[in-house]
């Protein structure tokens, strides 16, 4: 069943963890709220990634990138030029159910002759591999293998935003969606 990406979750605590390009180095985070963060005493909530100060300088510098280059403006943006793309194909392909997602990253979700309870991985790789013909790379995924994700770099421009959403166009009317 679609989420409503717009409501709120309710956390007590989120775990990350990433790999720093370049720097070599891990760096992981425990986020949540202070009733549960101040519980553990010092080094309680300690890990592999922990304490290690080029990770942490490298991912500090990545954050002045975000604040400097305004990438979560882009972020959301591009999500907007994908959505409204995505919602116009969904318009033209019955088999295409939901569109979602936050800011750059979009999915599609394909259910056969547009009925939600069918989930159509099938068609799901006709897409894909319609797509990789025309050099378009797509991730399929979801539960069901009936969901399309979109992730383009925040780099990428208005005009190679559109020509791969044009170019995923082309494929969902080649594969029958």
């Amino acid at each position: 069943m679609p989420l409503d990406p717009k409501t709120p979750a309710q956390t007590n605590a989120a775990l990350m963890a990433r790999h720093t390009q370049g720097v070599k180095r891990a760096i992981s985070a425990v986020i949540g709220k202070a009733e549960i963060m101040d519980k553990p005493g010092p080094g309680g909530l300690g890990g592999t990634y922990a304490g290690n100060p080029l990770a942490c300088a490298a991912a500090l510098a990545v954050l002045d990138v975000f604040e400097e280059e305004k990438l979560l403006d882009r972020s959301k943006a591009v999500g907007e030029r994908l959505r409204k793309g995505l919602t116009a194909l969904a318009g033209q392909h019955k088999s295409i159910l939901d569109v979602r997602g936050l800011g750059a990253m979009i999915a599609i979700e394909l259910f056969k002759g547009g009925d939600i309870t069918q989930p159509d991985a099938e068609l799901t790789k006709r897409v894909c591999a319609e797509a990789i013909q025309r050099g378009l790379v797509l991730l399929s995924c979801g539960v069901y293998a009936n969901v399309i994700r979109v992730l383009v770099p925040l780099t990428a421009s208005d005009a190679i935003l559109d020509e791969g959403l044009a170019l995923l166009g082309e494929s969902l009317k080649a594969a029958g969606a």
